[in-house]
């Protein structure tokens, strides 16, 4: 282990901004470990670490429980010189299920989630908690049926298929325009097990 290194001169070998502990985003046995992951591995990509302890921040309910959480881990993204690892990392607090969708729906219209890439991953998240929050029996508005079409994404389809009782119209849409090919032959097995009923 790295006892005689400071805490300062970790975060500074790893590319931490020096907020990632004054927010306690990192403690100095996580830390620690990480820079020994880091020493040891042949894996010499900071980003992937300082990806790492973000997408472990969205693990710790103590953390992101906090009222100061989303905020603060925005502005961790900010101040990281990897533009595309900071993305990934906004990305990841979109997908979070400990964001609440509300938070979602908020962060969707600030400027720093402006990226198409963010903007998939806000819709993906809106969706599915629409679907979620229908009814397993209930069919899907046709406005929550286009949005799943116009997404694209195989797994807000995927989610649709699954949750929600579709017609056959609807079914008959996924068949042809569904996003990948196993989408096409869900909906497809779907539709050939109803017409034998």
């Amino acid at each position: 282990m790295n006892e005689f290194l400071s805490v300062s001169e970790m975060l500074s070998q790893l590319g931490f901004a020096d907020e990632w502990w004054q927010y306690g985003f990192l403690d100095e046995t996580s830390l620690r470990y990480m820079f020994d992951q880091f020493q040891s591995s042949d894996d010499k990509n900071r980003e992937h670490y300082r990806y790492g302890a973000f997408r472990r921040s969205l693990e710790l309910s103590s953390l992101t429980e906090r009222p100061e959480f989303i905020e603060q881990y925005m502005i961790l993204a900010q101040l990281d010189p990897d533009r595309g690892m900071a993305k990934s990392a906004l990305e990841s607090l979109l997908r979070s299920w400990a964001i609440p969708i509300e938070q979602v729906k908020s962060l969707r219209v600030m400027p720093e989630f402006s990226d198409h890439h963010l903007q998939a991953a806000a819709e993906r998240r809106e969706i599915i908690a629409a679907i979620n929050d229908a009814q397993k029996a209930t069919q899907p508005s046709s406005e929550l049926f286009c949005r799943c079409i116009a997404a694209s994404d195989s797994s807000v389809q995927h989610s649709l298929l699954q949750r929600l009782h579709l017609d056959n119209a609807q079914l008959e849409a996924l068949k042809s325009e569904g996003v990948t090919c196993a989408i096409r032959n869900i909906a497809t097995s779907q539709l050939k097990r109803r017409l034998k009923l």
